[in-house]
């Protein structure tokens, strides 16, 4: 199974529904460069969905545009959410936030 023009398209739609309700907008570049760059080595469209996530949070944490993106809300934003099963969870808890590109809902904004 090939990651298709559509599955890269949804995932950078799904990733910067994220990072547009945390961090603002601003970083649509960051999470392209990381969509397109890992299209050439990943073929399974879950895999590759994944990869994108957590390059483009370790990207963010890397250059210090938030070293905790994205930040927990159950601890006051001490800690980074990680990703798992699609969804951001606190590690600390083991607790569900928010499915990947829902953010914004958990966080009490609408949705896009």
């Amino acid at each position: 199974m090939a990651v298709t023009d559509e599955c890269e398209a949804r995932t950078v739609s799904v990733i910067l529904s994220d990072v547009d309700s945390t961090l603002g907008s601003g970083y649509e570049p960051i999470v392209r460069a990381n969509a397109r760059r890992l299209r050439e080595f990943i073929d399974e469209p879950v895999h590759y969905f994944e990869r994108v996530v957590e390059d483009t949070q370790q990207q963010i944490h890397d250059e210090y545009i938030d070293t905790d993106w994205p930040k927990c809300p159950l601890h006051a934003g001490r800690h980074p959410l990680w990703l798992g099963d699609g969804g951001w969870y606190c590690e600390k808890d083991q607790v569900l936030i928010a499915a990947v590109g829902h953010l914004r809902s958990r966080l009490g904004q609408p949705s896009r």
